[in-house]
């Protein structure tokens, strides 16, 4: 049994994550902006210069793991999209549960943001760990280059 290829994980979770940063700027830099922005200023909560460098990296790590665990299902689930967006859901499940869990258990922002991002993430974490999987081979199903 062939070992996971990593360097096709971390291929398609590189554009997995581009995806999602892609996505995730254009939610919470635009769409929910407004209310970040009132509530920071309410609670005297200065921008942090470092606070999109830190997202953007952790988009590339979910990216990463995303395609990573499709890696690691693909065996038992076989190859294909449906396997991504499972485990595209696995990653939404445990990354946006935990988001929505904290902004609903402390609320700093109405319930607007925290069901904005698990709406939003429901959508783009299975599409974008599918364009990511799309990416991955097995090394045995590389086709042998010919002389």
């Amino acid at each position: 049994m062939a070992g996971i290829n990593m360097p096709r994980v971390l291929l398609g979770g590189l554009v997995t994550g581009l995806g999602i940063n892609v996505g995730e700027t254009l939610l919470n830099g635009y769409l929910i902006m407004p209310q970040y922005a009132e509530r920071m200023m309410a609670y005297g909560v200065p921008e942090s210069p470092y606070s999109v460098p830190i997202f953007a990296v952790y988009g590339f790590l979910l990216g990463i793991v995303a395609v990573w665990l499709y890696a690691a299902i693909r065996p038992r689930f076989g190859p294909g999209p449906k396997t991504a967006a499972m485990a595209g859901l696995a990653v939404w499940f445990i990354y946006s549960g935990s988001f929505a869990d904290f902004h609903l258990a402390i609320p700093l922002f109405s319930t607007t943001v925290p069901l904005a991002n698990l709406g939003w993430g429901l959508v783009e974490l299975p599409l974008m760990t599918m364009l990511g999987a799309s990416l991955y081979r097995e090394e045995r199903d590389a086709v042998p280059a010919t002389a």
